[in-house]
């Protein structure tokens, strides 16, 4: 399957890694947040976002559990399309394994980086369901 997908980029003329491009450009912001809100001193007056102060941590761990749950769903979404059902299990177990490492290591991330995160996966996930549905 691996050289027949190879065949239709050559084919088509695409380059496998374009699909990178938007998580690269997103690294930096996310580290030069993350970076903003661990230090705190920006946020001197009221910095709030319903409630959740946004350079604390949540200890209610509402954040972490949805984060985790849009990451599962988008990577579900992601699978249904795989032809080998060898792979599709491969590809489930480690897509749960990376969600259940990013919960536990997202347990003392600002709220403001969560909100970034959430957000993100939100507008990613709908926009793959937009697309999928336009483009079948």
């Amino acid at each position: 399957m691996n050289i027949r997908i190879m065949q239709l980029y050559k084919e088509k003329n695409l380059n496998p890694f374009s699909g990178c491009l938007p998580l690269i450009i997103q690294i930096p912001i996310l580290l030069a947040f993350f970076s903003l809100l661990k230090g705190g001193r920006v946020f001197t007056g009221d910095s709030t976002f319903l409630g959740w102060s946004l350079a604390g941590i949540d200890t209610t761990y509402i954040f972490p559990v949805l984060n985790t749950a849009f990451m599962v769903l988008s990577n579900r979404k992601s699978l249904t399309s795989s032809d080998s059902l060898v792979n599709n299990k491969q590809m489930i177990f480690f897509n749960i394994a990376i969600s259940v490492m990013l919960f536990f290591a997202s347990l003392n991330f600002p709220v403001g980086v969560h909100i970034y995160m959430l957000s993100s996966s939100i507008f990613g996930l709908i926009q793959d369901l937009i697309f999928s549905y336009l483009f079948k």
